[in-house]
């Protein structure tokens, strides 16, 4: 658990530094002075600080966030005649300060995905939740057996099979539908078979069975609740679509990510259900555990999945940014639009709108984490442990 925690805080410090040395390098491109550059969340006093070339390096210990502090951003009465004050800035200026960190998690994610393509032969696979239109890559929908539930005193069971594995093969036969897997088990009652079965982190095994006989049909069964496993393998082989791959997995990723999150929305609503969505939304503590699982499972791809899962952060980091919510880059570039298009600008009301919206990310934060608790901890365990030391 410890390393888990300790990669889920490096991978996360990267982020927010990648994110935050984009804002840094833009600012000091334009000419405004940078006060602090800081990873963690400045709610106590830092645990350490260095001044380096005019800019205090610090570090604070609640690590989940980090910060640029530049002359004049959150405090539009700070020395006006400041030639290096924010607010003396072009729109122009501080428009590119505003999304330069946008920019940085996304060329991040560009960059890490190029690297996991290359490694895995420009190839991905994702779950195929809906129809959709991928662009720079040829894309073959697929579809596996899966395993949903093993039923008790199975022969399924008896022979080790587990939720969650994909049949690839019985006997000589390669299982591609459900079809395929229930006439093959069907024909074998009685007999040892043999199948070629596919679990976490793409391991495959092979295990031995003896299909029972159902009263009912008189055919073979081997004890499993089974369901189509659907996927779109994505390739982007072949020159120029593999230079490319990152800038198209990137679109892809983020554009398929944003039509299912739609669909789960429009279904929440037919439904009357919010569990919809809210079982598939995850904040730090979701994340953490599944960063935990990764290393937990291991395997010869476990780099490649964690190269991944940065790529994938980094990239949602940088769109959700881009949202127009104040308090985020996002909405302080609205901000910045709306006085290029009118020319008017009120720093006192922007200042205070981006306030109030940083005390609403905040709830929603913690509403995110209490809802990750309650799916991904196991409390009880935990209090079990601690009672556990006390007769």
């Amino acid at each position: 658990m410890i390393v888990s925690i300790l990669v889920f805080l490096l991978i996360l410090s990267i982020l927010i530094l990648v994110h935050e040395f984009g804002h840094l390098l833009a600012a000091r491109r334009v000419g405004v002075r940078v006060e602090e550059f800081a990873l963690g969340l400045p709610f106590t006093k830092r645990l350490w600080g260095r001044k380096i070339r005019g800019v205090n390096i610090s570090l604070y210990p609640i690590l989940f966030g980090g910060f640029v502090r530049l002359t004049g951003e959150d405090d539009p009465q700070a020395a006006l005649k400041d030639p290096q004050n924010f607010q003396n800035k072009t729109p122009g200026a501080r428009l590119l300060i505003a999304v330069s960190g946008v920019a940085m998690n996304i060329l991040l994610a560009i960059l890490v995905f190029t690297l996991v393509l290359s490694m895995k032969g420009w190839k991905e696979e994702l779950l195929a939740f809906r129809q959709f239109s991928f662009v720079g890559a040829t894309v073959q929908a697929r579809e596996e057996v899966f395993i949903v539930d093993v039923l008790p005193d199975s022969p399924a069971l008896h022979a080790g099979i587990k939720p969650g594995e994909r049949v690839m093969q019985v006997e000589e036969m390669e299982i591609q539908t459900v079809g395929d897997l229930q006439t093959k088990i069907a024909s074998r009652v009685g007999q040892t078979t043999t199948m070629r079965l596919r679990g976490e982190r793409n391991v495959e095994r092979t295990v031995q069975l003896i299909p029972k006989e159902d009263p009912e049909t008189k055919q073979g069964i081997m004890g499993v609740r089974i369901g189509p496993l659907r996927y779109y393998v994505l390739d982007y082989g072949g020159f120029p679509r593999n230079v490319m791959s990152g800038v198209f997995h990137s679109v892809n990723v983020i554009g398929y990510q944003g039509a299912v999150l739609g669909l789960l929305i429009s279904r929440s609503f037919e439904t009357g259900d919010p569990r919809v969505v809210k079982d598939v939304v995850v904040g730090p503590v979701g994340i953490g555990f599944f960063v935990h699982t990764l290393i937990e499972t291991g395997g010869s791809k476990i780099v490649l999945d964690l190269l991944g899962l940065v790529a994938l952060m980094s990239l949602t980091l940088g769109v959700v940014n881009l949202f127009p919510i104040p308090a985020l880059d996002g909405g302080r570039a609205a901000f910045i639009v709306v006085e290029l298009l009118t020319g008017k600008r009120n720093p006192r009301i922007e200042a205070a709108i981006h306030g109030v919206g940083m005390a609403l990310l905040f709830g929603l934060i913690i509403l995110i984490t209490a809802n990750d608790i309650s799916r991904f901890v196991p409390l009880e365990d935990i209090g079990q442990t601690v009672r556990n030391f006390f007769p």
